[in-house]
């Protein structure tokens, strides 16, 4: 059999840095380190996503035992389609093409890492451009006294109406005024946190935008007064208002990062409270993966997991006042059209058998394939081949090799009549 690899249709690239036109930045000093922890926040990514399958799946109210689409997410081609690796040169990104995505902001840390870096650009351009047009921010947080819930569909009714109460507020004619006259509009994050004193605390996180501080002032006034009529045995001291930009070095990103969406694994999945032993519940799976049991047992952490996904399926975690988008000529794009977004696949690196992409499912190596397609884009005189095989000898026993053009494991056979109805058979649950 002859060994076939593809040719590159553009030279190598020139990494350049800071020091060839004047001084480093601080974190820049070192590309190879730069690169080695891009491979390390892929690599736990995935063993995020992994951890996930594994324990995926609550008895709900009807003690019906489901699992979430996050079980799938990445794990199946789409309909009878290879996995394609694609890459994008111009910014040393690589992407597996043709699976599914389970689009879960909530469930899953692969989709979630996708959809937030969508979201967090959209929001620092929008308050960039509100800001330009002369209006000013504020931070507003509105929480509600909580306690540990008997069952799940008991947390169900309580999230619920956790929504329903924020969505009357907004309607309320003293809000709408606002509106319609001066333009107030504001962004809104929902976030739940989990404490062992009493389980889940849901909140929201908002940027609020009007003419004058007077003005949002007088805003969050209305809106906390109307949120504590709504919230029995709940303190005014737990609804925080503050000023954005009352000094000129306050940087947007601090407050973007306290609605929860900083990229940076650490401020995402890290998130505790000594005193309360609070965690938020996406944690649970970095916490598994780490056998850290010093705050929740690991039975614990996966009813936390499993019960928190389930209870915030198919409720939206960042929503924009009506018009904002369109105000600042950002296109409306949806979390599956983010996860399902090929735009920027540029390269067409190689194709992947199913059977060997179901292999390293298994052994949970799906990222290798992404690590190998970056290495190949920063390395014009490599092969993907080569470099699959230098990432996947020592987890993957079976040789590699190309045939027919696709790279198939060496005792890889035709697939089967068998296979192929299987494939054909497959509907994703979601």
């Amino acid at each position: 059999m002859t060994n076939i690899c593809y040719n590159k249709q553009y030279s190598k690239k020139v990494i350049k840095t800071n020091s060839e036109t004047g001084d480093l930045k601080q974190g820049q000093n070192n590309i190879n380190n730069n690169i080695n922890d891009k491979i390390r926040e892929i690599r736990h990514l995935y063993s995020l996503r992994y951890m996930s399958w594994q324990i995926t799946g609550i008895y709900d109210h009807d003690q019906i035992y489901r699992k979430h689409h996050v079980s799938i997410c990445g794990k199946y081609p789409i309909k009878e389609t290879n996995p394609q690796i694609w890459g994008n040169e111009t910014k040393d990104k690589t992407y597996i093409k043709n699976v599914h995505h389970c689009q879960s902001v909530w469930a899953c840390p692969i989709c979630r890492f996708k959809i937030m870096a969508v979201r967090t650009n959209e929001i620092i351009n929008i308050s960039k451009g509100e800001q330009k047009q002369g209006k000013f921010m504020s931070f507003l947080t509105l929480t509600r006294q909580h306690r540990r819930h008997k069952n799940i569909k008991e947390l169900e009714v309580f999230v619920k109406q956790f929504n329903e109460d924020f969505r009357y507020i907004t309607g309320l004619n003293s809000i709408r005024t606002y509106k319609y006259k001066s333009g107030f509009s504001y962004i809104k994050a929902f976030e739940i946190m989990y404490n062992s004193k009493n389980a889940y605390h849901p909140h929201y996180h908002l940027i609020l935008y009007a003419n004058s501080r007077e003005e949002l002032n007088q805003i969050s006034e209305l809106i906390i007064k109307a949120w504590l009529k709504l919230s029995p045995n709940t303190t005014r001291i737990n609804q925080k208002h503050i000023n954005v930009y009352d000094r000129e070095d306050e940087q947007l990103e601090k407050y973007i990062s306290k609605m929860n969406m900083a990229l940076e694994l650490t401020n995402l999945y890290s998130e505790k409270n000594s005193k309360l032993k609070s965690i938020n519940p996406l944690n649970s799976l970095n916490l598994l993966i780490e056998n850290d049991y010093t705050i929740f047992s690991e039975t614990e952490l996966k009813t936390i997991y499993n019960e928190y996904i389930h209870v915030t399926k198919g409720i939206r975690s960042i929503t924009f006042s009506r018009g904002l988008k369109a105000k600042h000529k950002i296109i409306e794009k949806s979390d599956k059209e983010i996860c399902e977004d090929t735009t920027e696949l540029k390269t067409e690196i190689a194709t992947i058998s199913k059977n060997l992409y179901s292999r390293l499912v298994r052994i949970n190596s799906i990222h290798q394939l992404i690590i190998a397609g970056d290495n190949y884009l920063k390395d014009d005189s490599t092969t993907i081949l080569i470099e699959l095989r230098k990432i996947l000898t020592y987890k993957l026993l079976i040789p590699i090799q190309w045939k027919n053009n696709i790279i198939v494991s060496q005792d890889e056979t035709e697939d089967t009549d068998e296979n192929i109805c299987r494939m054909k058979s497959y509907k994703p649950k979601y």
